[in-house]
């Protein structure tokens, strides 16, 4: 063939046609070749699955048991899974489910009371995946479920190891059903509640998008079922100490959320380049119209174009340690600024930790603004700060950073 005249070579794979063209002989008979090895299914739908869009879903408590409180609401549960497998041809779908100590409370009934969260969530877990798996089978769906403890992510491995479970899972077109693993949780070492764990699935998963199904439309100024002039708000852009306020500490009905852990959760998410939407789940129609591209609910948009590094996504999962370092404000300069912390801006330290513990960074408003791994047992921290008058002395007792560079996400 003459390299003057060029020659197109097309086909039609899954609904979309792909032309090339080319002048070598040797290039079009390549592509011939490509094109029908593409033509295999098998391998359309692989390589489709890679470019999907991911969202992971939460639905609470409050949304599976519909307004009764009294049984899982059958409705709304079979509408969400009808909407899941309608939209999997556009995303991959991971779903974090709340309701294994509810479901506990309804199969046990009047015994439930005399039983903890571990015991009712063993029982419960069992009907909850068990509802999802019947209902997964009718449609054609391969369900999956993953217990996560909080404590395997604190070892890097263990996290590395999960991410691709995740991503071994979509890659194949699998549903996972994600859940915290009550039964073997100790008291205060496990996520706090599944908004918590909803950000560390949606993370592992490298998921685009967060929606959180709720028994409210979104977010407002204040809780609209005791205050009538409570505003709501279509947008946030800055989950700050003014927006934190407007919420009540109090937890959910059923469940252990709030819309307070859903900000702080949101707030993880967005640093993680993730939007996140609170929508009324017990209004049906609600999920496939945010699909559809409609404004539903509340929208907190990711923050920055910039991805995080994958250590830096570890060090915002792996934080489980309750240790606080209060710093000053020129140190929270120095930090947006990407610099390590030292000493010197350090105004008060709170809790117990050892070094190579994870930290919670703060400012003086009471704003985590950083997280971290600190190279300083807190009792060394606190015997130097004693030393706060003379920046000097503390320089000579802690001459290295106290978190380094590296070592610190922050919370945008």
């Amino acid at each position: 063939m003459s390299s003057l005249y060029k020659e197109a070579i097309s086909t039609k794979i899954g609904g979309t046609t792909i032309s090339i063209e080319t002048s070598h002989s040797k290039t079009l008979s390549s592509y011939q070749s490509f094109f029908e090895w593409l033509k295999d299914e098998s391998v359309f739908l692989y390589t489709q699955n890679m470019n999907k869009e991911v969202i992971t879903i939460k639905i609470g408590s409050n949304a599976l048991l519909g307004e009764s409180g009294k049984n899982f609401d059958t409705d709304i549960i079979t509408h969400l899974l009808d909407d899941i497998y309608k939209w999997r041809k556009q995303y991959h779908i991971v779903l974090v489910s709340s309701g294994a100590v509810a479901a506990g409370r309804i199969v046990l009934q009047k015994t439930a009371d005399t039983l903890d969260r571990s015991t009712l969530a063993a029982v419960g877990q069992m009907h909850l995946i068990d509802m999802y798996y019947r209902l997964c089978v009718e449609r054609d769906i391969v369900p999956s479920q993953i217990l996560i403890s909080r404590e395997h992510l604190t070892v890097r491995e263990n996290y590395a190891h999960i991410r691709h479970t995740f991503q071994e899972l979509l890659h194949h077109d699998i549903f996972p059903i994600v859940n915290e693993n009550d039964a073997v949780a100790l008291q205060g070492g496990g996520f706090g509640d599944n908004d918590a764990l909803a950000v560390y699935a949606a993370i592992l998963s490298r998921s685009d998008r967060l929606i959180f199904l709720t028994n409210l439309d979104g977010l407002y100024t204040a809780d609209p079922r005791v205050d009538a002039n409570a505003e709501f708000l279509e947008r946030v852009d800055n989950i700050d100490q003014e927006i934190t306020a407007m919420c009540s500490a109090s937890r959910s009905s059923f469940g252990t959320g709030g819309m307070l852990s859903k900000l702080r959760s949101a707030k993880m998410a967005t640093t993680a380049g993730i939007d996140v939407h609170i929508i009324n789940g017990l209004k049906t129609e609600n999920l496939s119209q945010l699909l559809s591209g409609e404004k539903v609910g509340t929208w907190f948009p990711r923050i920055g174009e910039d991805s995080l590094s994958d250590k830096k996504l570890w060090l915002l999962l792996g934080s489980t340690s309750n240790g606080q370092i209060i710093v000053d404000d020129g140190a929270k300069e120095a930090l947006k600024q990407r610099k390590s912390l030292l000493a010197v801006g350090i105004k008060k330290v709170r809790g117990k930790f050892v070094q190579k513990d994870f930290v919670n960074i703060l400012d003086m408003q009471g704003d985590t603004i950083a997280l971290g791994i600190v190279d300083y047992d807190s009792e060394i921290l606190s015997e130097a700060l004693k030393q706060k008058k003379d920046k000097e002395s503390i320089r000579r007792r802690l001459p290295r950073e106290v978190v380094h560079s590296d070592n610190i996400t922050l919370l945008k």
